[in-house]
């Protein structure tokens, strides 16, 4: 017999390791998608983090109930657009003429560029130092994902550090990167 509690039209499940089974886990899906109306990837995520919970307790012999590892319901989802400028528009961009009065505006394009032509975040590209540039590379650790990489430069690259080599930035930084937020 499943049991839960009301208050305020909400639903407080008492969870065990048994009440994961098809109709628990099912039950989960809905209290999700009713009462935190989380879209079918939040769903699907949280889904998959409750499942390793219950894996490891499982492995672990906390409890017996493996039901969990049959349940795969069916998620529509769609594909992620992947949205980019082509050569033309980045083209565009750099031959932009801008107002000589404008200064900031030539330093913002400069990032923007930079962070085009190696794919980096806006959080990366603000925590680039300049220790962080070599000949031919950066190599930087992302502030998001905590992932090391290696990115090579290309000849666009290059020239935007190059550009921003003879200034001094605040803290070491390889360039003039603006505060990302505007009232």
């Amino acid at each position: 017999m499943r049991k839960y509690k009301r208050k305020a039209g909400l639903k407080f499940f008492d969870f065990t390791f048994e009440y994961f089974d098809e109709y628990g886990l099912q039950e989960y899906i809905d209290f999700l998608r009713s009462q935190k109306d989380y879209k079918n990837t939040s769903v699907t995520k949280s889904l998959s983090l409750l499942k390793v919970v219950i894996r490891w307790a499982y492995k672990r012999g906390y409890h017996n109930n493996n039901q969990f590892e049959a349940f795969k319901p069916k998620m529509k989802t769609t594909q992620k657009k992947v949205i980019f400028l082509t050569k033309t528009e980045l083209e565009q961009i750099e031959n932009a003429k801008l107002p000589e009065t404008k200064l900031y505006l030539y330093r913002i394009r400069d990032v923007f560029l930079f962070q085009c032509y190696t794919g980096l975040r806006y959080s990366d590209v603000a925590n680039l130092k300049r220790c962080d540039v070599h000949d031919d590379y950066i190599e930087i650790t992302t502030i998001k994902t905590c992932d090391s990489l290696r990115i090579d430069l290309n000849k666009h690259s290059k020239a935007i550090l190059d550009k921003n080599k003879m200034f001094e930035f605040p803290n070491g930084k390889a360039l003039p990167v603006i505060s990302n937020q505007r009232s």
